[in-house]
């Protein structure tokens, strides 16, 4: 069997890329790479107060073509079509079944699954709200917005 090699022989001619800044295409590097926009921005040289108007950086259609482009690029340099990941853990089941470890094999079973969506990974959040405590007890079980305020907000220390 040859293996394929990655080069510029092979790949797909796609959609040009688009003409960026340097510090466009750092900040699209960097979000590639998988930093957060926080760290891709300081990465890329923009200033600690261009966190605030980075969604217009980030909403530049050129700048979205260019990260799609980018996006594009690496699922095809990495192979991660589902086809191939599926593949990949099926491997990873045999061998898991081989070795007598279940759990992994399990979960590489319930991994295609999900990818191939026979199954949801729901995941439930309950949120119980715990209410500050009163400061004076009281047996009123509503307050107005104004008793509210003044019981529980920070009191002023002239």
């Amino acid at each position: 069997m040859v293996k394929k090699v990655w080069g510029p022989g092979n790949q797909k001619r796609g959609p040009k890329p688009v003409a960026l800044t340097d510090r466009e295409r750092k900040l699209a590097h960097g979000i590639v790479a998988g930093l957060t926009k926080k760290a891709a921005l300081q990465k890329a040289g923009y200033a600690g107060n261009a966190l605030a108007d980075a969604d217009s950086v980030f909403n530049r259609p050129r700048f979205v073509r260019y990260l799609k482009y980018m996006r594009d690029r690496q699922v095809e340099r990495l192979d991660y079509s589902v086809e191939n990941l599926c593949a990949r853990l099926e491997r990873v089941h045999l061998e898991a079944m081989e070795h007598r470890q279940y759990g992994a094999a399990v979960q590489a079973i319930l991994g295609i699954g999900k990818m191939m969506g026979h199954m949801a990974d729901r995941t439930e959040i309950e949120m119980h709200i715990i209410s500050k405590p009163m400061r004076e007890p009281t047996h009123e079980v509503t307050l107005s917005p104004e008793d509210w305020q003044r019981q529980f907000s920070p009191k002023r220390i002239n």
